[in-house]
């Protein structure tokens, strides 16, 4: 696992020195304008199902996801985050060569890695807004991969691969699997392959992003009929537990506003790439995510540092990007806030950046 994840807020608090409490949080990508009552709620209710395992099929769950996104039940494979079904995929299906489209996701490559797997990358550039280069994708697969990793939106970068484009694409290489991360979608909802999946291709969903419930670890698979029952013959039974189900159960036959938090993320969004964007010296990356990356194209100050003077003088935590294969030292990535919260990083950015710059 790539060490320094995203939201790993005690660890980076204690290395400087402050109260994990007291620390706003940037470098998670998770939606913070959930109704965290209605949560708590649901949870409370859960607690009455403790006593009983849960389905291990996960019928009633499996037909909501279904009706949500108009696909068959039999096509998803409910998990632990989709986190372990990204490491479910590739050692099942036992792929022995794979080529990730990075900067993304590190665990891509590492799930490749554990399922006994050799990693090439074909690397977006920045000059193209990091788009995925299809013809260059194409020459790569000459190199006959068993399968292709793609994140949409992508993170960290925040690119949309085109659905018809990609489906399109995808179509025209049946001999090579494309596992397409999703975990971002909900944010984007024209931005997904489904309903319409190919059958080289499986899908990976998260509710953990949209909804903000990271401490729950809930997702889906999401493939066509031959891949879906390998799968589904190698995946330990259980893995999503009672509350998980319930939850989503629950933010699927009731929702939590949806559009309005939809939309209120995409205002907030665009409000703050503009004041980071009118901050001297840096760039920054257009996404309909609820992230945004950035570029120190000044060099005052490498990611790194200007992290440990944001967590130590202000105590607000972003995500240093250096770590990402393919990026270098002055990428950085911050999540979508509440609006106040939002100009309070703006402000103390501006007052980091200014002091390094004379």
């Amino acid at each position: 696992m790539l060490k320094g994840h995203g939201g790993n807020l005690y660890e980076a608090a204690l290395a400087a020195g402050v109260d994990p409490s007291s620390v706003l949080d940037f470098s998670a990508s998770v939606n913070r304008m959930t109704d965290r009552n209605q949560l708590k709620a649901w949870l409370a209710e859960s607690a009455g199902q403790i006593g009983d395992y849960p389905d291990p099929e996960y019928h009633h769950l499996r037909k909501l996801i279904g009706e949500h996104y108009a696909i068959s039940p039999d096509a998803i494979l409910p998990g632990n985050g989709s986190t372990e079904l990204l490491y479910l995929v590739p050692r099942v299906l036992e792929m022995k060569k794979g080529l990730v489209v990075a900067p993304s996701y590190a665990d891509y490559a590492d799930a490749l890695r554990l399922a006994g797997a050799s990693v090439e990358r074909m690397y977006l550039h920045k000059n193209n807004a990091f788009a995925l280069d299809y013809s260059k994708l194409a020459e790569r697969l000459q190199e006959r991969f068993d399968v292709v990793i793609i994140g949409t939106p992508n993170n960290p970068t925040g690119t949309v691969t085109e659905p018809a484009a990609l489906r399109s694409f995808i179509a025209a290489h049946p001999g090579t699997l494309f596992l397409i991360d999703e975990s971002f979608a909900d944010f984007a909802p024209s931005s997904t392959l489904l309903p319409i999946i190919p059958p080289n291709a499986v899908v990976l969903r998260s509710f953990t992003k949209f909804y903000g419930i990271p401490g729950l670890r809930a997702g889906f698979a999401a493939a066509p009929p031959p891949i879906m029952e390998k799968l589904k013959a190698a995946k330990e039974p259980w893995t999503l537990n009672s509350a998980a189900e319930y939850i989503c159960r629950k933010l699927l036959e009731e929702g939590m506003n949806d559009e309005a938090m939809r939309s209120e993320i995409n205002r907030q969004r665009d409000r703050l790439a503009a004041a980071l964007g009118g901050i001297p010296g840096l760039r920054v990356f257009a996404t309909p995510a609820n992230y945004l990356l950035v570029e120190i194209e000044s060099k005052t100050l490498t990611a790194a540092a200007l992290k440990s003077a944001l967590l130590s003088k202000e105590k607000i935590l972003i995500r240093d990007c250096g770590n990402f294969d393919g990026l270098d030292a002055y990428w950085f990535r911050v999540a979508v806030r509440a609006e106040s919260e939002n100009a309070r990083l703006v402000a103390a950015l501006k007052g980091v950046l200014c002091t390094h710059s004379q």
